[in-house]
């Protein structure tokens, strides 16, 4: 249970941060960009203030919206969202019972995290409306990303040098959820570096060259997958290009290559030798463990199918899979997939509901956005199959970023052209030349 003295310290530093976001909004906008890509600082300092620092600067935000008439998105968008939120909360409600006060704390939790990643999307259409400030914010977010970077490199000049001390984790505390991260920065600093010019195409550059080798060296199968598949994809639909079938091809084919090389090769002897030594009998317990932990989340993955036929119309509740896996199996194992989280906590009306949301927010954009945001998005969708980002504050903020970005830098960009070439049902085909 949390003392006093901790409470008073967090109503402390949530005051500060409140005043300061009201008095600096965009200034604390910036800060936070810079701040946000911290999951392990509640084992630092004991509580979350990123998780109170979003809502103060949403409610900012909101305040600002009213007074101003306009919540800088659409408001098919805005409905869509407080229907997915409202249904959320009433299935969680109502599939209480049964879960300890510990467990229900624990949903809670995801749900309020949820709650304050997605209001991202409102706090930067609030605050970035211009250019110049939607460069600032991207900078600050590229210093960000360079210093995980830098951290997670240390950590494996550090810790690779002797082997068992097990894969980097930076400031993620999970090898597989850091290169999730650093795999959606590159994609999304690949797309803002054609905007800049000078030192900001510098910085940019230097972000993509350290956030693609600490992706490397996370030995993550899926991240660094996830990190070809956003190159490959802003090669694809970079402005001016025509998604033809051989381009097409050439922009899956490093993807294919790269999973084939991952799972054949010699990278899982060399995370095996990293996770425990280079002794015979030691690589192979680390290969069982493997197994084992493969094993767990196909279990899991299993168990989750099985619930999902059990509460196929509104879920069991959001964020509740975890307990409900260890009363049924005594495995405590969450998905490590979003669309598994999502089916298993809000059923098929949520899923529905989701989508729709998501759906709308692509709708309000024009072709040019939708290139620009395409890869960030695009790398999303894969990178949900192994890793849970409903309750990722940082990746939230990422994506916000990237759809905020395409929306205020390319808002006068309506090319009758590329409307033709991107993402209509006809795409050309034939033998014509690239």
């Amino acid at each position: 249970m949390t003392s006093a003295a901790n409470i008073m310290i967090i109503a402390a530093v949530v005051g500060v941060l409140a005043v300061f976001t009201i008095l600096r909004p965009q200034l604390s906008v910036l800060i936070f960009l810079v701040v946000v890509p911290s999951p392990s600082m509640p084992e630092w300092l004991g509580f979350d203030p990123r998780l109170y620092w979003a809502f103060c600067l949403a409610g900012c935000a909101v305040y600002r919206a009213l007074v101003q008439g306009d919540l800088g998105l659409p408001t098919a968008v805005v409905r869509a969202w407080f229907w997915f939120v409202a249904f959320t909360g009433m299935v969680l409600w109502l599939n209480r019972n049964g879960l300890s006060s510990e467990d229900l704390e624990g949903a809670s939790s995801f749900f309020r995290y949820f709650l304050a990643g997605s209001l991202a999307f409102v706090v930067l259409r609030q605050f970035l409306t211009t250019p110049e400030e939607i460069q600032r914010a991207v900078r600050a977010f590229g210093y960000s990303v360079i210093l995980v970077s830098v951290d997670g490199i240390w950590e494996a000049l550090s810790g690779y040098a002797l082997a068992g001390e097990g894969r980097i984790v930076g400031l993620f505390g999970n090898p597989n959820y850091l290169a999730a991260f650093l795999a959606l920065s590159v994609t999304l600093l690949l797309n803002v570096r054609r905007e800049f010019r000078n030192s900001g195409r510098a910085l940019f550059t230097v972000g993509i060259v350290m956030a693609s080798i600490c992706c490397i060296l996370t030995l993550s199968r899926a991240g660094i997958t996830a990190l070809v598949i956003g190159a490959s994809l802003s090669w694809l639909v970079r402005p001016g290009s025509v998604i033809r079938p051989r381009r097409l091809l050439l922009a899956i084919l490093p993807a294919v290559i790269t999973v084939l090389l991952l799972t054949t090769s010699e990278l899982m002897s060399v995370r095996y030798r990293v996770t425990f030594s280079d002794e015979p009998e030691s690589t192979g317990v680390a290969a069982a463990n493997q197994s084992v932990e493969d094993m767990s989340r196909f279990e899991a993955a299993l168990y989750a199918l099985e619930l999902l036929q059990e509460h196929p119309i509104l879920g069991a509740g959001i964020g509740t899979f975890a307990a409900r896996n260890y009363q049924a199996t005594g495995h405590y194992v969450a998905t490590h997939n979003t669309y598994l989280e999502i089916l298993t906590g809000v059923g098929l009306v949520g899923a529905l509901l989701i989508a729709r949301l998501a759906w709308k927010l692509w709708l309000a954009l024009n072709a040019a956005q939708r290139r620009a945001f395409a890869p960030t998005i695009g790398v999303g969708l894969v990178i949900g199959l192994t890793t849970d980002l409903l309750q990722s504050l940082e990746c939230f903020a990422l994506v916000a970023l990237a759809y905020a970005f395409a929306k205020v830098m390319l808002r006068t960009e309506r090319i009758a052209q590329e409307t033709q070439q991107f993402l209509l049902p006809t795409i050309a085909l034939g033998n014509a030349g690239e």
